[in-house]
């Protein structure tokens, strides 16, 4: 596994060979809760731009077509460009609608969108492509598959329990059908589309204690060195800086890391990138969020891991970013074309679409790789001293060609001991027993220089300390021998001057400093055989001090140089002395025993077979009764299946026909009630205030309007509790559409005929329709997709010409200035909604 870091500098970052401005956009309606979104098919774009809900598809000629979707807000947006064999469509979630876009370019370049939406059963975060007519949607709880074509969900598929989904991970396997799904705190899990269960025994943690930010399957891209019966993963944690590449064996049930890369910037450690993967699985893209730069993550040719990351300078920082790869001419007349990477970003002011340089983001890997483990790594100073101008990092010349170019670990063994490359048609087995006896070769031999080496330290030890020793006893003797001699010599002095002193004084002094030169010269002073010994007993503990793990070293390397390569080709020669010869097989297959034996598999073989194929004419027919059958009880289910949703919507007919029978009945027993004893208009105001402090608004204006007295409603609106509570009397969400409709119909009934009031009864209709304005327009906004809301649209205009018409016979010259503004108002209010189609 190797662990690569790549730190990103101002030095670093690459021009572009082109940026593209597509539009100019705003993001000041986007937050941090609702994100613009960003997603490519081909060349084709896909995005939301101003609005959070209005999703624009764009393609390389500039056409475009804007669609809104029922979403407040798009939490995830993709395309099926990675899944093969799907038709171009992209799949936006957001909270429980689901909208599936499938864009068409004309034949003049235009670009027509088709559109399917659908209720979840729990909130979308993310969506997938999976088999044909099949998508998945992750939420909550579940995996949702869906039917493309009409946007319903088939089934569920429970996740791991305790799974929290913090971000948008989820992808398809094709060939092994399986779901890359979070699961609980800082895991991901396998889930089978066919068991509908996890195919791992626990789940599974890609970054320690880190939440995945994304995950994806490489199914497209072919690695020759790999197996190719593992699942290729990468995933992203930590801001999409810390990326792992993983391969899952499903026979083990283990996952293998690959390699990880780290990404950051010279001056911030902890930079965060918008990621994107092309289709080819060629490229992988990091466009930092903070700073105006993107890098380039190339993957391996042959093997599942990154080749060489390139950085380059953006338009700005990325809000979202997507990448593709497309053909490109030189000019309109050139019939050369090249593939080159498109790079587009969201900024906050538009979206830029870069090409970086092929010529500079092609190239040798600039990543450092470890080194394999040979011999070389045990003597640096060796693999130092064979590896030159013309080497590599394994020591072998540049120019070996195919032969350096695949190494064995036996040929990295030899070359890094004498630089010699050799082909071996060995295995790896025995390979490895040649290596490993040699090594317990240089174990032992190790052991036995440490030992002489230790041995070597204690006799130099008590050899000091014997010379230590004779040299304190020297010292002594010599001290002795000083002292008897001065004694001597001063014993001799006092006799000789006792005898004849003035003769004898003369010669004393000679005597004495003879003596004590003598004694000088012998006192402390070695003689030449012990100085000698001393110095090359020092000279000697020196040399072992100084040069023991040189000496050790160097003879290590020659027993090694001198018997390893020797064991390697004797034991190579050996492996190819072992060969059987060509003229074995010829002898063998004459045999009549091998015949016979032939004669008697082949007979079997031929019986199997027989029986095979009477099992499978006696199998095709059960089984083609079986479909007849199948087919025949499917064809009986749907008609009855129709049969039910007829009768079903007959009976949905019958029951609104008898629940309008009902209010008929009860509105004209009421209205017999009231005929019968029509109450007071004091009463009637009464009431309808009961029912106003009840909070019941709807049940106060039912009995005020079914009055038809113009007095009674200007003297229930003029009340005491209307006044208090005049904002909530004048929202849409407190009366219903009929009954304001009909308020505004008694306002200006017969209006020019009570002069008085007719300043109050513009005072009240102003109120209330410049509150319901925004509502009605609403309602115009969705008869123009719903035949149910163009119904009730049609009923709202029918009665506001009414209105209309009302306010127009109302004489202006008698009104007062504020009165005027009123009515002008709410004549300008009505005539844009009727007029503005």
């Amino acid at each position: 596994m190797d662990c690569v870091n790549h730190v990103t500098s101002d030095a670093d970052i690459l021009p572009c060979k082109s940026d593209v401005i597509l539009s100019k956009t705003s993001s000041a309606n986007f937050t941090v809760g609702t994100r613009p979104l960003l997603a490519s098919h081909r060349r084709l774009l896909c995005m939301n731009v101003k609005q959070t809900n209005m999703l624009r598809v764009l393609n390389r000629h500039g056409k475009h077509n804007d669609t809104t979707i029922k979403a407040a807000a798009v939490a995830n947006l993709v395309s099926t460009e990675r899944i093969t064999g799907h038709p171009t469509l992209f799949y936006a979630v957001g909270g429980r609608d689901l909208a599936i876009i499938c864009p068409t370019t004309q034949a003049n370049g235009d670009i027509s969108v088709s559109l399917v939406e659908s209720r979840l059963d729990e909130e979308g975060y993310a969506s997938t492509a999976g088999e044909s007519q099949r998508l998945y949607v992750l939420g909550q709880q579940d995996v949702m598959e869906v039917e493309e074509s009409t946007g319903i969900v088939k089934s569920k598929i429970p996740l791991t329990p305790k799974t929290t989904v913090k971000y948008p991970v989820i992808d398809y396997h094709q060939a092994a059908q399986l779901l890359l799904v979070p699961a609980k705190s800082t895991h991901l899990d396998l889930i089978s589309t066919r068991t509908r269960k996890s195919v791992l025994g626990r789940v599974w943690e890609p970054h320690e204690d880190t939440v995945p930010t994304f995950a994806c399957f490489f199914q497209h891209h072919a690695f020759s060195e790999e197996s190719g019966k593992e699942l290729l993963i990468v995933t992203a944690a930590q801001g999409n800086r810390e990326i792992r590449f993983w391969a899952y064996q499903s026979d083990t049930q283990k996952f293998a890391l690959k390699q990880q890369l780290s990404l950051s910037y010279k001056d911030e450690p902890k930079e965060e990138y918008d990621i994107s993967v092309t289709a080819d699985e060629e490229y992988i893209t990091l466009c930092s969020r903070t700073r105006p730069y993107a890098v380039v993550i190339e993957t391996h040719h042959t093997l599942f891991k990154a080749y060489r990351v390139t950085s380059w300078r953006m338009a700005g920082p990325a809000l979202c970013s997507t990448t593709s790869v497309g053909k490109v001419t030189e000019s309109a007349q050139s019939k050369s074309v090249s593939y080159e990477l498109f790079i587009t970003i969201r900024t906050e002011t538009g979206f830029v679409q870069s090409m970086p340089n092929s010529s500079r983001l092609a190239g040798a890997s600039n990543l450092a790789v470890a080194r394999g483990d040979s011999v070389a790594n045990w003597f640096p100073s060796l693999a130092a001293g064979g590896t030159g101008a013309g080497r590599d990092a394994t020591g072998v010349p540049a120019g070996a060609g195919a032969a350096g170019a695949a190494i064995t670990p036996i040929t990295a063994v030899s070359s890094s001991l004498a630089g010699e490359i050799k082909t071996s048609s060995m295995s790896e087995t025995a390979v490895a027993s040649i290596v490993r006896s040699q090594a317990q070769k240089f174990c032992e031999q190790v052991k036995v220089i440490d030992a002489d080496l230790v041995s070597m330290q204690r006799s130099a030890s008590d050899t000091m300390r014997l010379l230590q020793d004779s040299r304190y006893r020297t010292e002594a003797q010599n001290s002795g021998r000083t002292f008897a001699i001065r004694n001597r010599a001063r014993l001799e002095k006092i006799t000789s001057t006792a005898a004849s002193p003035a003769s004898m004084k003369p010669a004393a002094a000679p005597v004495a400093a003879d003596a004590a030169g003598s004694a000088d010269s012998e006192y402390g002073v070695l003689t030449a055989g012990e100085r000698e010994l001393v110095l090359s007993i020092r000279n000697f503990v020196q040399e072992v001090q100084g040069g023991s793990a040189a000496a050790a070293s160097a003879a290590l390397k020659a027993l090694l140089s001198k018997q390893l390569r020797l064991s390697v080709e004797r034991a190579a020669n050996e492996a190819g002395k072992l060969e059987i010869p060509t003229n074995a097989t010829g002898d063998f297959n004459t045999l009549q025993s091998v015949q016979e034996y032939r004669r008697v598999v082949n007979a079997s073989i031929t019986r199997i077979g027989a029986a095979t194929k009477r099992y499978q004419e006696l199998n095709r027919t059960t089984v083609e009764a079986s479909s007849a059958q199948t087919a025949t009880c499917l064809a009986q289910a749907e008609a009855f299946r129709h049969k039910l949703s007829s009768a079903l919507r007959s009976m949905k007919e019958e029951v609104a026909e008898v629940k309008v029978a009902l209010s008929q009945c009860q509105l004209s027993s009421k209205v017999a009630e009231e005929a019968a004893a029509p109450p007071s208009p004091d009463a009637i105001v009464a009431r309808a205030v009961e029912q106003a402090k009840e909070d019941d608004w709807k049940g106060a204006f039912t009995t005020i309007l079914a009055s038809n007295d113009i007095s009674i409603l200007l003297a229930f609106l003029e009340n005491e509790v209307c006044r208090e509570q005049q904002a909530v009397l004048t929202s849409p969400k407190t009366l219903t559409l009929p009954l304001f409709l009909s308020l505004c119909l008694q306002l200006t009934f017969e209006m020019p005929l009570q002069a008085g009031a007719v300043p109050l009864r513009l005072q009240l209709l102003s109120d209330f329709y410049v509150e319901w304005d925004d509502w009605l327009r609403t309602i115009r906004l969705q008869a123009q997709k719903d035949s149910q809301q163009a119904a009730i649209y049609d009923i709202v205009k029918r009665e506001l010409s009414t209105v209309l018409e009302a306010l127009e016979a109302v004489p202006r010259e008698q009104l007062d200035r504020k009165s005027r503004n009123k009515e002008r108002l709410v004549h300008k209010l009505i005539s844009q909604l009727l007029t503005d189609e």
